[in-house]
């Protein structure tokens, strides 16, 4: 049988967790009276008070506990959250640590200083906090969202995705769950899975306007861009409708050709009250687009400079020049003439590595290359980039000559194509930034390929400036002046690459590709020792679609409008053709 005091304290307790902190702080009075230094009870009145956004009289409240019980969790942890309220974030901090040493799995404590610790830009510290809350507290679906979005900042896309499955099996009926599956999937090039994350979260919510814009720019990728507009039409003409349908629109209606909507839509979505959009810089590099499809180059070269104002990225110039010195100077012809290389499995089919600046027809190459039968596109992959970075990472290495750890790294790739084998000749990675490790995969790939694309210096820039790259994957991109450093050390180290790897180098000029198509296409092939496939020159029928900056043009037959794009622009290219020739 329940103790009348402690059915009433189980009552304010109740009253307090459903919102009515009003009725718990009058059933308090005459038990507080009876009981002035029960701990209990002056927590349930400390956070009833700070419901009510008394937040003076609350911490009173809380330090009256700590007063009689000075390693009181309920008081240390209240007096973290009455400080983060008032936004006196080192008082926040202090208290929840001091909760946890007293009891490290406290989960409140955890939360708190996890919000705190993503506010403060310490995202690291902010993720070790909600995973060890996931482990203590599984079934618990918020947190399993906000660890996502942690993961997501941070880049961690699978695990943020893994996250964000254990949420959607907790409810599988919450809208918002499938909402935040669909754009990790989008993220991580996952168009199809994100897509029919975008319509479980319609099912469950149909008015949701996020995940409607989301599904549109999923099928706009996949070739279904009538579906698309069609699907936001009603949420188009809707009263009060949200940036993110505006600027989905503005998307697909550029890809449609209809300029003028576009524009109007996208200069709405600049133009919001909703501070979230108005200085997100998607919207910005679309309206950049329109604009320069208008004729307005000018106003576009000014949207994409807003873009990238509004992306910093942190690029260390110094450290990347270092890296690409040690490169030249550890992958001597010499050294690599020696090495015997790690034996190649001929049941596994053979890496062709498509590198160049981002934007020099890297996607336009490998869409050709898909279709021949011999070929299979793998799109950018991660695998070499994330290997050279751990051993960078490492006390400054760009290279092993170790056998074992040469073999280790030989599996890691193998696994990463494991369901290929067999099934084609070459498996094709199109990072651009992997002109950086040639000479690492030579270490332990002896029998890969590479070809090289190549496009006219300031075109170049330009395509690059205007488009919205990952900033933690290409930092350089919002700055003329970076783009320019990395161009030069890209070139230097290709010469590099074509003096010293000691295999061929396939070489592919996009303006020449784009010329005289069949001649470059069957020098491709021939470089690579594949026969002739008439269906490389209809690449822009091919049913695989790209989930880069370039999807869309990989879909219609090769144009020459893009050759000498930068000469509409005068000199608004100036600095980076200053920092080119210096």
């Amino acid at each position: 049988m329940v103790e009348p005091f402690e059915s009433k304290a189980l009552l304010v307790e109740t009253l307090v967790s459903q919102g009515q902190p009003e009725l718990a702080l009058a059933e308090l009075s005459s038990m507080l009276a009876a009981s002035p230094q029960d701990c209990r009870l002056l927590g349930a009145k400390a956070r009833a008070l700070n419901n009510l956004g008394r937040l003076d009289e609350a911490e009173a409240v809380f330090r009256q506990i700590i007063a009689i019980d000075p390693e009181n969790i309920e008081g240390l942890a209240g007096l973290g959250h009455v400080a983060a309220a008032k936004g006196d974030i080192a008082a926040a901090e202090h208290w929840w640590q001091r909760a946890l040493q007293h009891e490290p799995d406290h989960v409140r404590s955890l939360k708190g200083l996890a919000r705190l610790m993503a506010g403060s830009r310490r995202p690291e510290e902010a993720c070790r906090c909600l995973t060890r809350v996931s482990e203590l507290e599984p079934e618990d679906t918020d947190n399993w969202l906000n660890l996502a979005e942690l993961l997501q900042f941070l880049d961690r896309f699978r695990e943020a995705v893994s996250a964000c499955k254990k949420a959607a099996a907790l409810e599988p009926g919450r809208a918002e769950v499938h909402e935040t599956l669909g754009r990790l999937l989008y993220s991580l090039g996952d168009v199809e899975d994100a897509e029919q994350a975008y319509a479980a979260a319609l099912r469950n919510d149909p008015d949701s306007q996020e995940a409607a814009s989301g599904r549109a720019l999923c099928l706009d990728v996949m070739g279904r861009r009538d579906a698309g507009l069609q699907l936001l039409d009603p949420y188009l003409v809707a009263e009060n409708h949200l940036p993110c349908v505006d600027y989905a629109a503005g998307r697909l209606l550029s890809g449609a050709g209809r300029y003028e909507e576009a524009l109007a839509c996208l200069k709405k979505t600049v133009s919001s009250t909703d501070r979230n959009w108005r200085l997100n810089p998607r919207p910005w590099y679309a309206l950049g687009s329109v604009l320069e499809k208008l004729g307005e180059y000018g106003e576009a070269f000014d949207a994409w400079s807003e873009a990238n104002r509004l992306k910093p990225a942190l690029f260390r110039e110094e450290e990347f020049e270092e890296r690409v010195r040690a490169i030249i100077h550890w992958y001597t012809k010499e050294r690599i003439a020696s090495w015997s290389g790690v034996g190649a499995d001929s049941g596994v089919i053979r890496p062709l590595f498509i590198v160049g600046m981002p934007r020099s027809g890297t996607t336009l190459v490998e869409q050709i290359l898909d279709c021949h039968p011999r070929v299979h596109a793998g799109g950018e992959r991660l695998v070499l980039e994330n290997m050279a970075a751990r051993l960078w990472n490492q006390n400054r290495r760009v290279g092993t000559e170790d056998p074992v750890e040469a073999g280790a790294l030989r599996k890691k790739w193998e696994h990463s194509i494991e369901e290929l084998s067999g099934q084609a000749f070459y498996y094709t990675d199109k990072f651009p930034g992997n002109f950086m490790h040639l000479g690492l995969a030579r270490i332990f790939l002896p029998e890969m390929s590479v070809i090289w694309c190549r496009r006219n210096a300031a075109d170049t820039a330009l395509s690059i400036f205007a488009n919205d790259f990952n900033r933690h994957i290409v930092p350089w991109a919002n700055s003329l002046e970076h783009i320019a450093l990395v161009w030069k050390a890209h070139e230097k180290l290709m010469q590099h690459w074509l003096a010293s790897l000691g295999i061929p180098v396939v070489q592919v000029r996009y303006e020449s590709l784009v010329e005289n198509p069949e001649d470059q296409v069957r020098g491709l092939l021939q470089g690579l020792s594949l026969a002739w496939e008439p269906a490389c020159l209809r690449f822009h029928e091919n049913r695989r679609f790209a989930n880069t900056a370039s999807f869309d043009q990989v879909r219609r037959p090769l144009y020459t409008s893009s050759v000498g794009r930068h000469r509409r622009y005068g000199r608004k290219l100036e600095p980076f053709l200053s920092a080119l020739s210096l």
